[in-house]
């Protein structure tokens, strides 16, 4: 993974320094965990327990930086998380143009690696990968700039920098005076889980005649399908299906900055224990759909799916995925559950509204510039293709 911690703790102490705050890089948590963690609640989305296990999966193209910023009495006032990725044809739906001409140029410009920058866990939804431990306005500033110095010296240089989930109480003016656009398209579904919904039932019954309709019947269309809790043994001897279910569903998303692999699923149960649960779908005692739900303090996530799509319509398996994770939710009394972004007009009509983000990015180099207009406007095009009317889903709206 490129220079060692040692290495690149060495480089960092004594060429990276700014003002009151100094600097220390590391490739990897291993022999910083206690550091590291130091100032996190267990549940925090820096938290080692949330991190190591993209480590531990290798997963392709994708490389970590750690960040841990020091005033000058030693004190952490600050900690940074980039996750570096590189960017070519496998990581969108090639090819997006029709001309065959321009598919041709498409296919010359994208075959080239372009790398990313990112402040943020792409694995996770509301992570942002930066924390700031001290309330002084000077050196909050001053550990941000020596951040963003740090990064613009990458090597190799980041065609694209990200700041993922940019938190609402930090400047925006931090960002936006270094070049960095905001970028506020990207949101997630989010179902809100009323207080008197003690069983599923209850939440079936809160909903308008049409919709409630939808949800029994593809509680009838279950039928023939068995669904249980996979054990970590469970999840070992089968990975490999897995991986190949989360590939049919991330191959038909517009683009894809990262993915899975075999060993993301292992090791996600490996480091969260009880916090992280895998269902298998079966019919005839095959693996036909999977889903995992990450639990977090206030709010039930439904993580990364996968599905066999000869199955889908018979048994309207993506709905099904959609109804347990909801019935899951209610189950452990958790207050929202956390949906995703894709498919989104699936979870308007299962309840769920939209909830946004805010990033804020920079591209380096015109080639890349060119390309990410298109990507966005592509991708934009593909989040809006369902028109999000105010829908009135349960009664007494």
């Amino acid at each position: 993974m490129g220079k060692s911690a040692k290495e690149i703790v060495w480089v960092a102490s004594s060429l990276i320094l700014a003002g009151s705050v100094r600097i220390e890089q590391y490739d990897s948590l291993s022999g910083i965990l206690s550091v590291w963690d130091a100032l996190l609640p267990h549940r925090h989305p820096l938290h080692s327990s949330r991190l190591i296990y993209l480590e531990h999966a290798q997963l392709p193209y994708v490389r970590f930086r750690y960040m841990l910023i020091y005033n000058e009495d030693g004190h952490l006032v600050a900690q940074a998380y980039f996750q570096l990725t590189e960017f070519f044809l496998p990581h969108y739906r090639y090819p997006l143009l029709q001309w065959a001409p321009l598919r041709w140029l498409e296919k010359q410009l994208m075959q080239h690696r372009r790398h990313i920058a990112t402040c943020g866990n792409l694995f996770q939804v509301a992570a942002p990968g930066l924390v700031l431990h001290t309330s002084d306005p000077s050196l909050r500033h001053a550990a941000f700039e020596l951040i963003a110095d740090t990064v613009d010296a990458f090597n190799p240089a980041p065609n694209l920098l990200l700041f993922k989930d940019w938190p609402d109480e930090e400047p925006a003016d931090l960002l936006t005076g270094r070049g960095y656009r905001r970028f506020g398209e990207n949101g997630t579904m989010v179902l809100e889980v009323r207080p008197d919904w003690s069983h599923f039932s209850d939440y079936v019954a809160a909903m308008r005649h049409r919709y409630a309709q939808r949800v029994r019947k593809a509680r009838r269309l279950r039928n023939g399908l068995s669904c249980h809790e996979a054990t970590l043994s469970e999840i070992e001897a089968h990975a490999g299906r897995l991986e190949q279910l989360y590939r049919n569903v991330a191959e038909k998303q517009a683009l894809r900055l990262v993915w899975a692999n075999a060993a993301y699923f292992k090791e996600l149960k490996r480091s969260l224990g009880q916090a992280a649960r895998m269902f298998f779908y079966c019919r005839d005692g095959n693996i036909i759909a999977f889903r995992t739900e990450i639990v977090h303090k206030q709010e039930l996530e439904l993580h990364l799916i996968g599905i066999d799509y000869r199955f889908n319509t018979t048994h309207w398996l993506y709905f099904n995925i959609l109804y347990d994770a909801i019935e899951s939710a209610i189950s452990l009394g958790m207050p929202r559950l956390e949906m995703g972004r894709t498919a989104p007009y699936a979870k308007l009509i299962a309840g769920a509204e939209k909830k946004h983000f805010v990033h804020y990015y920079r591209m380096h180099g015109f080639v890349a510039r060119i390309m990410s207009r298109f990507l966005l406007a592509v991708y934009k095009k593909n989040i809006r293709r369902k028109a999000f009317a105010s829908l009135r889903i349960f009664r007494g709206q």
